[in-house]
């Protein structure tokens, strides 16, 4: 698939991102855990000073899933990193290469921000996401516990 590119999402994209994630977390095992309305997409990406950023992958003019992700700096190196929040091609055009081009060009992007690396997370069960990162030369991060906490709880 030599024809895979990113755009920027516009206001316009937001039903089809919200469409993506219901099917992300349909995919994770995790289905209804997709809360997010179109209209707190367009409030997070396209608000005053967005805190992600979030393109298309385009198949020549066919939309065929989104990039989600936003730049930090861990205190131990002081370089920045692109942490990738989310990947979701779309089931028919997976295997077929888009995956591993649209992380080629999200390479591009964090060499361009002075990025040494990227993260991500990949729910435990996603055996085929696993694979594919491995195939790409990803390394597993051990040693290292994800946690989180509603401000609810506190």
């Amino acid at each position: 698939m030599e024809s895979i590119t990113l755009r920027p999402a516009t206001k316009d994209d937001a039903e089809f991102i919200r469409e993506n994630l219901c099917f992300l977390a349909e995919t994770e095992g995790r289905p209804g855990a997709a809360k997010i309305t179109a209209e707190r997409i367009h409030e997070v990406l396209f608000g005053d000073n967005p805190p992600a950023t979030c393109q298309i992958v385009m198949d020549a003019a066919q939309s065929i899933g989104h990039v989600w992700y936003f730049f930090t700096v861990p205190t131990f190196s002081g370089v920045p990193v692109l942490f990738l929040e989310d990947i979701v091609i779309r089931p028919e055009y997976r295997s077929r290469g888009a995956g591993a081009c649209v992380m080629e060009l999200l390479t591009q992007i964090a060499r361009d921000a002075g990025c040494d690396r990227m993260f991500w997370h990949v729910v435990s069960n996603n055996d085929a996401a696993i694979r594919f990162y491995e195939r790409l030369g990803a390394s597993r991060v051990e040693g290292v516990e994800t946690y989180w906490m509603s401000l609810d709880s506190v």
